[in-house]
């Protein structure tokens, strides 16, 4: 009998395993939605706790209060500094295309310059001929 329910449970675990695997690529292409989903609610709860701020400073809140209270503050510490560097990458995005469109004008004056470098060319060989 033990044998039998262990086969049974053995099944069940690869059929489990078998399905998680099928959902695996579903659930990779709802990350970022679900990333939203979740962005809310602690958006909901970092408002909260500021709401409840000064209720723990006043000390009228119990310790497991507290505790959520700290969590929250946490989440929102994160959320912050996830914040402060995607800040930074616009940052340094932007300057990377300040540089890039300062390269391009000095490409554009090279050329140019080129440009008038191989009229006087055309002109020298011209009075070179005569």
């Amino acid at each position: 009998m033990a044998l039998e329910v262990a086969e049974l449970l053995a099944e069940l675990v690869a059929e489990l395993v078998a399905e998680v695997a099928e959902l695996a690529p579903e659930v990779a292409e709802l990350a970022p939605e679900m990333a939203e989903l979740v962005a809310e609610p602690v958006a909901e709860l970092v408002s909260e706790s500021a709401e409840v701020a000064p209720e723990v400073a006043e000390g009228s809140m119990t310790r497991g209060a507290l505790v959520v209270v700290e969590d929250v503050s946490e989440v929102a510490e994160v959320a912050s500094e996830v914040a402060d560097v995607a800040s930074e990458v616009a940052e340094v995005t932007s300057e990377v295309a300040d540089v890039a469109s300062e390269v391009a004008e000095v490409a554009s004056e090279v050329a140019e310059v080129a440009s008038e470098v191989a009229e006087v060319a055309s002109e020298v060989a011209e009075v070179a001929s005569e």
